[in-house]
């Protein structure tokens, strides 16, 4: 549930919305995007997914705001990234981490689950992918 002074991000459902609106309905407009910050073993489980017909492996992090996926991944697998305005990812001891480049529509399979979604692309550690919730 949102706070009173919390800004909901419009779900979009026109089909001919542009790549660019999509990307920019999920960027806040400046500043930074406070995510994966306080990680706690109760808000975070890892899984096994299917990217490209590799299996990756996953973390679910129920704090992330946005999903997120490691630049070594995407540049060994050779994934298409669209430029964007950038905004920082605040991860884990206050480090700041520049995201600049979004994967739209990138499909990953868990089990019989496949999801279709942006992801957005930064120097993770530790992890190939991170869902947001």
């Amino acid at each position: 549930m949102l706070d009173d002074d919390e800004e909901q991000i419009p779900i979009v459902t026109d089909k001919e919305i542009t790549q660019q609106e999509r990307i920019n309905t999920l960027i806040q407009k400046g500043g930074s995007i406070a995510t994966l910050t306080t990680l706690t073993r109760g808000g975070i489980f890892r899984v096994h997914g299917t990217l490209h017909r590799k299996q990756v492996p996953i973390m679910i992090d129920s704090v992330a705001t946005l999903n997120f996926i490691n630049s070594f991944l995407v540049t060994s697998k050779g994934l298409h990234v669209v430029e964007h305005k950038g905004f920082e990812v605040k991860v884990v001891g206050g480090n700041l981490l520049p995201c600049t480049q979004v994967i739209p529509w990138l499909q990953i399979s868990m089990g019989n689950y496949t999801l279709i979604d942006d992801f957005f692309v930064i120097d993770l550690v530790d992890t190939n992918i991170i869902l947001g919730i």
